[in-house]
């Protein structure tokens, strides 16, 4: 229905069509739960003899902004006679252009939200097209921020009010399921994980008719589906569930270490710690960082002190839904480039003068396995009383070294269900795409420093 951005083709699509599927609840159309067992049989023909979809069908399976970016980029043409329809269509592709640009700017952001929320407020309310962009801005609101349990229970209501247009549609059944666990998990609390798990399966069961979901989000399905089992205490169920997704294709080996597909190659050596001495290249950087340490402590904490350039160097995480408690963030030296691979380090933290010009130089001028080192370079920072649900990172071709730069008492790492702490100075080696958590019980604020590293499986792409 959806054509990728390379499509060369329009659809075009009669705009009382894109009116009903905003204005009807999924059991007044076509493809809804009351269909008769000969309509079933016709449909489920349509996709078995390799036939067109029908398209009104198919429309329930996604939810309005498809159509409004679709349409953005020229994939779907609306036809619209002028009238009220025509008008109304402009009104929605005007919030939904809005809605775009305020996801960039937190000032329109802020602005636009106060509008929905003020128009949904009072009758005669939202609909779905305005739910939608409310609840995309909230989303995003949410992720370049410390988690607030205020957002958090909002968007759980908006997402009940889109789910009940389109019970059966995967997009709405995997929002709620990620609104509910984001409120469970600032609770601290497992009590509504039947729920979440309810409305993930309800997703995976919807996908599975029409796979309208891409690998990355049917993955984190699967993956939640055994990590919130088993976090609630039902390990007969995690283990269904990997069973479950072993049979579905997953390469999956151990219920601790799940990784996504494509990143993921089931013969490396599997283990959630690493030692230093593992490896020639992991001895060289262990030593290289301790040797360091003082230098390196020294930048971290002039940052720190000056709070303007603080506020400048000092972002939030890609993950602030993994938040549970607390709050968690980043100073970023360098990223990797997505077309080359190679690492890019920042202009002004790296500059002469700049806040890390020492360490940057170390790492990029002074480490003779520098070519062991990708992806990104950076500090994490983590308050006290933070927490970390359960996670897995999504590959094993690479190890993780971490530094202790600031490390309070009271703050414990668990990989693969075994526990340990930072120390002051010293690297720490894990293997992220094994479960891991965190959580800060301790006094201070904790920083630690982060490198990424190759796999000593990955060795070939040393030598490059």
């Amino acid at each position: 229905v959806l054509p990728d951005q390379a499509a060369t083709q329009n659809l075009h699509v009669p705009l009382e069509d894109f009116a009903a599927f905003l204005g009807k609840a999924a059991g007044d159309l076509p493809g809804s739960a009351d269909e008769t067992d000969e309509e079933k049989q016709a449909a489920a023909s349509t996709y078995t003899t390799g036939r067109g979809p029908d398209l009104r069908r198919d429309m329930m399976h996604y939810n309005p902004d498809h159509y409004f970016k679709a349409a953005a980029a020229g994939q779907l043409n609306i036809q619209h006679p002028p009238g009220e329809q025509a008008k109304k269509w402009e009104e929605q592709m005007g919030l939904y252009h809005a809605a775009e640009r305020a996801l960039q700017d937190g000032e329109s952001r802020a602005k636009l939200i106060v509008q929905l929320r003020s128009k949904c407020a009072v009758a005669p309310g939202c609909q779905e097209d305005s739910v939608i962009q409310f609840a995309k801005l909230l989303h995003r609101q949410q992720a370049v921020q410390a988690p607030s349990m205020t957002i958090a229970r909002e968007l759980e209501q908006l997402n009940r009010a889109l789910l009940s247009y389109r019970p059966n549609n995967a997009f709405y059944n995997y929002d709620l399921a990620d609104s509910v666990m984001s409120v469970a998990t600032l609770e601290g609390s497992t009590e509504r994980y039947p729920e979440v798990l309810h409305h993930y399966q309800r997703a995976l069961a919807a996908d599975a008719e029409v796979s309208v979901f891409d690998d990355v989000t049917r993955y984190k399905i699967w993956e939640l589906l055994i990590l919130l089992s088993n976090e609630r205490g039902d390990e007969i169920q995690a283990r269904q569930w990997f069973r479950r997704a072993q049979a579905a294709g997953y390469p999956w080996t151990d219920i601790n270490q799940l990784p996504y597909p494509r990143m993921y190659q089931p013969s490396f050596t599997a283990k959630p710690y690493w030692e230093c001495s593992d490896t020639p290249y992991m001895k060289y950087m262990c030593e290289l960082l301790e040797s360091n340490y003082p230098t390196i402590k020294a930048e971290v904490k002039a940052l720190l002190k000056n709070k303007p350039l603080a506020r400048q160097a000092i972002t939030f995480t890609e993950s602030t839904n993994l938040i549970g408690a607390g709050n968690w963030t980043q100073i970023k030296l360098a990223n990797d480039n997505a077309q080359t691979g190679e690492l890019e380090w920042s202009d002004w933290m790296c500059a002469p003068g700049g806040p890390f010009e020492k360490t940057c130089d170390i790492l990029r001028n002074h480490n003779q396995w520098r070519a062991a080192h990708t992806g990104t370079a950076k500090f994490y920072l983590m308050p006290p009383g933070t927490r970390l649900r359960p996670h897995c990172g999504q590959s094993n071709l690479r190890l993780f070294m971490q530094m202790g730069i600031f490390v309070p008492d009271g703050v414990k790492i668990s990989v693969g269900g075994i526990e340990k702490s930072w120390k002051k100075g010293k690297v720490l080696i894990l293997d992220d795409s094994f479960v891991h958590g965190v959580k800060h019980d301790g006094k201070a604020l904790r920083v630690t420093m982060n490198i990424p590293v190759w796999h000593p499986h990955f060795m070939h792409r040393m030598y490059r």
